[in-house]
């Protein structure tokens, strides 16, 4: 018959060394050990021990000792509140620099509309594209809207004045652009900025003058116009192939197109020009969810609490002390009534 195998235990540690080092693995915030660990903590146990010595009136070295027992308990109970009110303070103060936690209880707001939030929520305000502003988003978003009624018109730029206006006042886009090919650039830039969803970063882009590949290019970037006539060319083909030779092309040689009716093909246009009402949608959206955004944050903060697993951690500590004043105090009262 075999032998149980048995299973030799170290015994811990033999070293002075090492059963010192030992001695402190329960030391991570010092409730649990059995004496004052910090200078702090030291003096809290001198400011009770004085008290308690005046109220009580120890005679003997016994009385004196529970005493100190007492004064020690009521410290590491002292301790005990300052760590479960640090770890709370944490939790808020992440809480109030983090987004995600908020948005956890918010899953209806996503894409776009969250990348905007964020925004608002982070540097409180909120940047539309190409330094457009909310009024002339929505003129234009009322314009776009008008147009879709008025049927097939040979020049549909009459009935947008306000997006005319707010093309032709982009200074950063060569003023050889004509209306239609501004438009096309400005699609294609707000359609980059809707795909990446809640990666919105308007201000950012704007306070850091950050660049990007479909931002409109300076006349004084020489450098950078090949690019941007590649890319207004590419426009073009892309106008000729859906609308026949309804579309004039520029090249960079040519002097400024001057405007003609049937240079600009409705329905491209239209189709264009809901950019901007999507871009308004997502605006009043943004707004509407910014409010549940805070309202939710607000709630979150005045409900915080620690973790379930913390909390019941320091539950014990601060019932193990409790138990140990209480049993300090009991032999104390009892001692002096033996005087």
């Amino acid at each position: 018959m075999s032998t149980p195998f048995k299973v030799r235990r170290s015994g811990g540690p033999k070293s002075a060394i090492g059963k010192a080092k030992s001695s402190q693995n329960s030391l991570k915030h010092g409730i649990t050990s059995s004496a004052a660990i910090s200078v702090n903590e030291q003096l809290l146990v001198q400011s009770f021990i004085k008290e308690f010595e005046d109220f009580y009136n120890p005679q003997t070295p016994l009385e004196k000792l529970q005493i100190e027992r007492i004064a020690t308990c009521r410290a590491k109970l002292a301790r005990l509140y300052e760590v479960e009110s640090a770890r709370l303070q944490m939790r808020i103060n992440q809480l109030e620099h983090s987004t995600e936690a908020v948005f956890k209880e918010l899953p209806h707001i996503d894409g776009v509309v969250k990348g905007m939030v964020q925004e608002m929520a982070i540097f409180g305000e909120l940047t539309l594209p190409l330094d457009l502003t909310a009024a002339q988003l929505e003129a234009i978003s009322h314009e776009v809207h008008d147009a879709r009624l008025k049927g097939e018109v040979q020049n549909i730029w009459k009935f947008l004045p306000s997006l005319s206006r707010f093309l032709e006042g982009i200074s950063s886009m060569k003023a050889s652009l004509s209306l239609d090919e501004r438009l096309e650039l400005v699609f294609e830039y707000f359609e980059k900025i809707f795909s990446e969803g809640a990666l919105y970063h308007e201000y950012l882009k704007k306070r850091f003058r950050l660049s990007d590949n479909l931002d409109p290019i300076k006349e004084d970037v020489v450098e950078e116009e090949d690019e941007l006539d590649q890319h207004i060319r590419q426009s073009q083909a892309r106008l000729r192939k859906l609308y026949g030779k309804g579309v004039k092309t520029e090249h960079k040689s040519d002097p400024p197109a001057v405007q003609s009716p049937a240079q600009t093909p409705f329905p491209l246009v239209l189709e264009r020009c809901q950019v901007f009402a999507k871009l308004y949608q997502y605006y009043e959206q943004a707004q509407s969810a910014c409010k549940q955004f805070l309202q939710t944050k607000s709630l979150l903060l005045q409900s915080t609490t620690l973790p379930a697993n913390e909390s019941d951690l320091l539950m014990r500590y601060q019932t193990t002390l409790e138990r140990r004043l209480s049993s300090a105090i009991g032999e104390l009262l009892a001692l002096q009534r033996q005087r």
